[in-house]
């Protein structure tokens, strides 16, 4: 699992990112997935000595390798906070996708809560014939559950 570093908590910017190598494995078709974040950052002798000759990606950046059958498909890298490349190709964009818009099917059950007469009325504007189907329908759900009532189970459970 990566770790989590958060900084700046007294003094600079309060950052949050994660560190660390993570394994993502599909036992199925035997791919796996590892993940390196922020992979200048790692804790060794070299890359401590060569991070002073060059320039530190961003924290958020990861890299890593996609395998199949412990043999390297192809190399994976971008940014937790903006994008997801697979060999150079972006297959994730953070901005590319709109927000889900839910749609009525076409065919749905006669009771479905799209179809209820009061809001029908309501969508075409007629706020008189929407209050009145709203009123016949509230007294038809209190008949209903005066129906229950009297003739359903009893509080016993017999």
């Amino acid at each position: 699992m990566p770790q989590v570093t958060v900084s700046g908590m007294v003094i600079g910017d309060w950052l949050f990112y994660w560190t660390g190598t993570t394994t993502f494995v599909d036992r199925k078709n035997n791919i796996t997935a590892e993940i390196t974040f922020d992979p200048d950052a790692a804790n060794s002798v070299i890359s401590y000595a060569t991070s002073f000759f060059s320039a530190k990606s961003p924290c958020d950046y990861f890299k890593g390798s996609l395998k199949k059958d412990g043999k390297e498909i192809c190399p994976i890298e971008g940014c937790w906070l903006a994008k997801l490349k697979f060999q150079e190709k972006v297959y994730w964009r953070i901005r590319q996708y709109l927000p889900f818009t839910p749609t009525e099917l076409e065919k749905t059950l006669p009771s479905h809560a799209t179809k209820r007469e009061d809001l029908v009325a309501l969508l075409q504007g007629n706020v008189e014939l929407s209050q009145t189907e709203k009123k016949r329908l509230e007294e038809k759900q209190r008949a209903d559950r005066k129906l229950r009532k009297e003739h359903g189970p009893k509080k016993d459970g017999h």
